[in-house]
């Protein structure tokens, strides 16, 4: 980090503080000297933090209060370094009692991310943000209660380049879109913008052209003209803002949000309620493909959208003995759904819920199911992929989950799968096989002998671009290996199913292979990461939908696991 950074977030940032704590960090690292004392001056030890510390507080004391006062629930290791869910939760004894809070990242450029008001009195028991990480660092969170006094916790988080990290898109809609998600009894509500909230430190993929900021400066909740909260926000908070508020009652309503950004533009809303906003789901549909195979189709919608718990390929198979379940879906909402559709299918207990990997549209809806006392099944790896990822679904898709959300919701397998597994529902075996890293490290795919179905899970998309989360070669290798199997129909993880495995999986592999010699050509000539997600197979853009929010994500991580080959 240097001085001509700074100066540039000096000029940028307008919202309360971010200018003073810019200037204040570039005077300190101009008196640190050499680049071994700025290095020291941004440790795990010192960071940002000895200086904005006296910039916002002088000499007050600060104390470290325990996590029955106030807690940070931020992941260890982020899955996303742009897009890090942080949620800051408070106790009985601070509920009613915060004035100001906030929050602070060590070791970002503009490390202050937001900083909070509430009226007095709010019933605020949880705050949850979801920001970009430019390197490991400390994330904090400074109270100010009522009586005047000052509370800290902090977080260690392992991530980098969120604040570079290239931009996604707005997802189809416009600027200033919003959109409220409340759970039943109302107690919680996430509030989302559509807004790219760039962060000055991007590149333009197409172009190459640095992205000037243009962020989300000022939020404020208010109830009939009062004010509820308002924050003040700056370039760590993630495009597409959301901010979640909870409480240990019941919100007002309606509720009213304003939102301003650094352009100077307005965008409001109001949410109405809960009653109010409910709306009449759209009914579930099942479709018997085969003889006693039943699938779901999803939605062909980004995960940011509303409706993100309904994307993926879901189903079940009936035998004469009992059920097995493929995948689950991505909320409580949708395993209830599947499983009512089991229910009005057939009465025969459900015996196997199966997961084919552990993104979480495919086993979120887990939890329907636990009544039912299955076997949950998966590839030998998968405990630990969701282990990994338990605490970024609890802040990042709360909300999908039975309220108050819990880690106990989030179901791993119990019977696992090392190379392939027979599963017997009476007159119906089903054949399952763990795969080696592709779409992820731990993909699962089910083939039932009777009807000749195959379920490959993600490992097959169709129309939808691929994501990648595994192997981009050892992806291409599975395609080749399932293109030797010649079922009748096969469901795919996502899009319609198929009648010719062989032309749908040619398809994938034409992306993937592109993507593969597409980097391998960039590195070959020296060119950057940026410069390659501009470029690397570029003619595959019109033959999928989602490029935009997929693309950018699949070569970054094919650059990284190629250029050191």
């Amino acid at each position: 980090m240097n001085v001509w950074l700074f100066g540039r977030l000096i000029g940028w940032s307008v919202g309360r503080g971010f200018c003073a704590q810019a200037l204040c960090l570039a005077v300190a690292l101009t008196a640190a000297g050499s680049r071994g004392a700025i290095g020291q001056a941004l440790t795990p030890d010192v960071g940002a933090w000895q200086y904005l510390q006296k910039q916002f507080y002088g000499e007050r004391p600060i104390g470290e209060v325990d996590e029955t006062f106030m807690l940070i629930d931020a992941p260890a290791n982020t899955p996303d370094p742009a897009a890090t869910p942080v949620t800051i939760r408070f106790g009985p004894a601070a509920v009613g009692r915060i004035k100001e809070l906030r929050v602070i990242i060590d070791n970002n450029p503009s490390p202050v991310v937001a900083t909070i008001d509430f009226a007095d009195g709010a019933r605020v028991s949880s705050l949850g943000l979801r920001v970009r990480i430019d390197r490991f660092t400390s994330v904090r969170a400074i109270a100010e209660t009522s009586d005047g006094r000052l509370e800290m916790r902090s977080q260690w988080v392992n991530a980098s380049g969120g604040c570079s990290a290239p931009p996604g898109a707005v997802a189809g809609g416009k600027i200033g879109e919003i959109r409220f998600r409340s759970p039943p009894g109302a107690k919680s509500l996430q509030v989302s913008i559509r807004h790219p909230n760039y962060s000055g430190f991007q590149i333009d993929p197409a172009s190459g052209d640095p992205i000037p900021p243009h962020y989300v400066s000022h939020i404020r909740f208010s109830v009939a003209g009062q004010l509820l909260v308002e924050a003040d926000t700056g370039i760590s908070i993630s495009e597409n803002p959301t901010l979640r508020l909870g409480s240990d009652r019941p919100l007002p309503a309606p509720l009213q949000v304003e939102f301003i950004d650094s352009a100077g533009a307005h965008f409001s809303a109001t949410w109405p309620g809960p009653a109010a906003a409910a709306e009449r789901p759209a009914p579930f549909a099942i479709e018997e493909i085969a003889p006693g195979d039943f699938v779901h189709l999803g939605k062909m919608l980004p995960l940011s959208a509303v409706g993100h718990d309904d994307i993926a390929n879901i189903g079940f198979i009936v035998g004469e003995r009992c059920v097995a379940v493929i995948d689950t879906g991505g909320s409580t909402r949708i395993g209830r759904a599947l499983r009512a559709a089991i229910r009005a299918a057939t009465g025969r207990p459900i015996c196997f819920v199966i997961n084919t990997h552990g993104h979480v549209d495919h086993v979120l809806g887990n939890c329907a199911f636990a009544a039912d006392r299955p076997r949950f099944v998966g590839h030998a790896l998968l405990p630990a992929a969701i282990a990994q990822s338990r605490s970024f679904f609890l802040s990042h898709y709360a909300a999908d989950l039975d309220q108050p959300a819990t880690a106990q919701q989030i179901i791993a397998p119990d019977l696992l799968v090392e190379r392939t597994l027979d599963l017997d529902l009476g007159g119906r075996r089903l054949h399952l096989r763990a795969w080696p890293a592709a779409h992820t490290d731990s993909d699962l795919s089910v083939w039932d002998m009777r009807t000749e179905t195959l379920w490959t899970g993600d490992l097959l998309f169709r129309k939808r671009l691929p994501a990648l989360d595994g192997s981009a070669t050892g992806w291409i290798a599975v395609i080749d290996e399932l293109a030797k199997l010649h079922p009748q129909r096969t469901v795919p993880g996502h899009g319609p199913i198929t009648q010719d495995l062989g032309a749908a999986l040619a398809a994938e592999r034409r992306y993937l292979a592109a993507l593969v010699d597409g980097v391998r050509g960039e590195l070959k000539n020296g060119q950057s990461m940026r410069h390659a997600i501009a470029h690397v197979a570029s003619a595959e853009r019109g033959k999928w939908s989602l490029w935009d929010e997929t693309h950018p994500h699949n070569v970054a991580r094919v650059y990284q696991q190629l250029e050191w080959e």
